[in-house]
């Protein structure tokens, strides 16, 4: 394994994907401390737990997780990157 494992948190809400996901990182020597769905149970995690990254998916069932990507801010140093359709993200 290159570098080192980190802790990871994955907020998705489509189950296929976020197992794809978990795997990917496990293979890659990382350690998935939580996968949940909604932006309530992400905005919890991330104040009781010590993570290092996250990926998350912008839409959640209808719900966007912006304050989510809002709060990893101020617990993780690194910042979130988006891939997908070029549209305006809200600040």
């Amino acid at each position: 394994m290159a570098g080192e494992a980190r802790r990871v948190l994955i907020v998705e809400d489509e189950f296929l994907i976020a197992t794809l996901l978990e795997d990917l990182l496990l293979k890659m020597g990382h350690h998935v401390v939580a996968w949940v769905s909604g932006v309530d149970e992400a905005m919890k995690f991330i104040d009781q737990m010590d993570i290092d990254f996250a990926i998350l998916d912008i839409n959640l069932g209808g719900e966007k997780s912006f304050p989510v990507a809002t709060l990893l801010r101020r617990h993780i140093r690194h910042r979130v990157r988006h891939r997908g359709p070029r549209r305006r993200v809200p600040q």
